[in-house]
């Protein structure tokens, strides 16, 4: 049932969302704070130089997966 709620959301983390907080702040909330938040909204990629996710367009995030499945 806990998956059906999360999935079913109507909740959005949009890139405005990464743009505030970096992934070391976001590794110090809760699991149930993170899965409050919603589901992404758009394909995101980290940056380590800035510690945060940016968005990519679908075709360079297909482009991206295709390169490490490549590399298998």
């Amino acid at each position: 049932a806990k998956a059906v709620n999360c999935e079913a959301t109507s909740r959005r983390l949009t890139p405005e969302f990464f743009a505030e907080y970096s992934v070391s702040s976001l590794r110090k909330q809760s699991d149930y704070y993170l899965e409050d938040q919603g589901l992404l909204s758009d394909p995101m990629v980290y940056q380590a130089e800035t510690d945060k996710y940016v968005a990519i367009r679908w075709d360079d995030a297909f482009a991206l997966i295709a390169k490490h499945l490549n590399g298998l």
